[in-house]
């Protein structure tokens, strides 16, 4: 009898005090957070004054994602992209891409870089079309990619005239020539965007 009593005595007393909760809330101290983590991001950009007008917006991009919270580059990476314009991007588990509006700057190999303010990333598969705020300015042409296109480009396009050089093939009809180079003219002086 004195060994049952001595048990019981050691058994923890029963917490009856209750959390604080939100009024009308029906829940009783628990808060839920979560993070989602990008894994795939899939966006369309036309490269500008293509020939054919349709199917012709291959190019090579750099995608980057500046985090709105710290204003940092926290992703980066060069993609192609297909004839339709389209380029998936497939992010490791360990990206620094934080949930919430960020910056996206898209550069393409011969094109000058376009910022996408305030792009939503909330979902672990993201899916961007860029194209619905125009084209990609060609003419950046010059190994220096710079992102200002001057007589550096020019020269470098007309060195590479009657070529099918990728960089300099600015309207995409696999030929560089006049057609290209007054692209290139009309766009001189212009600069990339920044964030």
């Amino acid at each position: 009898m004195i060994f049952f009593v001595f048990v019981f005595s050691l058994l923890p007393e029963k917490e009856t005090t209750k959390q604080p909760t939100p009024e009308g809330s029906g829940v009783e101290g628990i808060s839920v957070s979560a993070s989602i983590k990008i894994q795939e991001i899939a966006f369309k950009v036309y490269p500008e004054k293509r020939i054919p007008k349709s199917g012709n917006w291959d190019t090579i991009a750099d995608f980057n994602v500046y985090c709105k919270k710290t204003g940092k580059k926290c992703f980066s990476d060069t993609i192609s992209t297909n004839n339709e314009g389209i380029g998936i991007l497939t992010l490791n588990p360990g990206n620094k891409i934080t949930s919430g509006n960020n910056s996206v700057i898209i550069k393409g190999i011969s094109h000058l870089s376009k910022v996408y303010p305030n792009v939503p990333f909330i979902r672990m598969y993201e899916n961007y079309d860029f194209t619905v705020f125009g084209d990609l300015l060609a003419g950046d042409t010059h190994p220096s990619y710079d992102d200002f296109i001057n007589s550096l480009d020019i020269s470098t396009l007309i060195n590479n005239l009657n070529s099918n050089d990728y960089v300099s093939d600015l309207n995409g009809d696999s030929f560089v020539n006049s057609l290209d180079l007054s692209i290139q003219v009309y766009n001189i002086s212009r600069t990339g965007e920044k964030v």
